[in-house]
C-alpha cells in the first residue's frame, strides 16, 4: 500500500488550509465557472434547431451525456492505472491532459459549426 508523505497529510480538525499546491487554490475559481456552461450550450444548440425539435435535441444530450457518464470514468481511471503503474506518480496527470485534449478537440469543432452555420438567428 501506498502510505502518505507526513507533509502532505492534512490534520483532519484543522479549518486552515493544508500543504496543497498554489495550483489548486487558483485552479478552483476556475473549475467552478464551468457551471455555466451547460446553460449556455443547450441555449445555443437550441438556436440550431427548430421548435418541433427541441425535445429531440435534448433527449440527444441526455443520451451523449449518459453514455459520456458510463465511459468517461472506465477511460480515465485505466489510464491513471496505467500511468502510475509505468511510472510511479510521475505521469499521474496522464487523465487531465487526456481531458484537455478532449475538449480542445471538442472546442474546434464548436468554433467550426458555430462559424459555419447560416440558420443562426442574429
Amino acid at each position: 500500500m501506498f502510505a502518505p508523505e507526513p507533509d502532505k497529510v492534512c490534520e483532519p480538525r484543522s479549518l486552515g488550509p493544508c500543504n496543497i499546491e498554489p495550483a489548486v487554490w487558483l485552479g478552483t475559481p476556475i473549475m467552478a465557472l464551468w457551471s455555466f456552461i451547460g446553460p449556455s450550450v443547450n441555449g445555443m444548440m437550441s438556436r440550431h434547431v427548430g421548435p418541433s425539435e427541441q425535445g429531440q435535441l435534448q433527449g440527444a444530450n441526455g443520451s451523449i451525456m449518459g453514455v459520456a457518464g458510463l465511459i468517461g470514468p472506465t477511460i480515465f481511471t485505466q489510464l491513471f492505472a496505467a500511468a502510475i503503474a509505468y511510472a510511479g506518480t510521475r505521469y499521474a496527470g496522464a487523465p487531465y491532459l487526456l481531458a484537455g485534449v478532449f475538449l480542445a478537440f471538442a472546442g474546434v469543432i464548436a468554433l467550426r459549426v458555430t462559424a459555419a452555420s447560416p440558420n443562426t438567428p442574429p
